[in-house]
């Protein structure tokens, strides 16, 4: 996230970062809403590789903590990235699915709702809900996961 506030407000003045915050809570909003509209589970995943700079837990807070926006926050431990590519690799690729999978638990969608069957009758299947071969470090961070409303 920070990454991309960087790149979209690089050096600009207090007005136009202001304008950034409110055009980018706008569209998370506007996504929320027509995913529910069609009957989706809106989940905003904010991967975050520990630890978070200060910069980044403001553009957070400013951008969906005071706007209620619901996330799911999962701090990754630094080291888990593609070398020389700075992407998340596998183990955070995991932790990443193990906390979107459980945030869809948490909302009620399960194999054998409703929901499951909209989606999967598309071609298009929801994350496995039980994530076999975890190593230890993803389960470390499986237990650190902070979800966010």
């Amino acid at each position: 996230m920070a990454t991309i506030f960087r790149f979209l407000a690089p050096y600009r003045s207090d007005e136009a970062i202001e304008h950034g915050v409110f055009v980018t809570r706008e569209l998370l909003l506007s996504t929320i809403e027509l995913a529910r509209a069609r009957g989706a589970v809106p989940i905003i995943v904010v991967p975050q590789f520990i630890p978070e700079e200060d910069e980044e837990r403001e553009i957070r807070s400013r951008v969906l903590d005071e706007a209620g926006l619901p996330y799911v926050w999962v701090q990754l431990d630094a080291s888990w990235r593609v070398p020389d590519d700075g992407h998340p690799d596998a183990r955070a690729a995991h932790a990443i699915a193990v906390a979107i999978a459980n945030k869809l638990i948490s909302a009620g969608v399960s194999p054998g709702n409703e929901s499951f069957k909209k989606v999967g009758s598309k071609g298009i299947y929801p994350l496995p809900l039980e994530l076999k071969e975890c190593t230890a470090e993803s389960r470390k961070v499986e237990a650190n996961l902070v979800r966010g409303n």
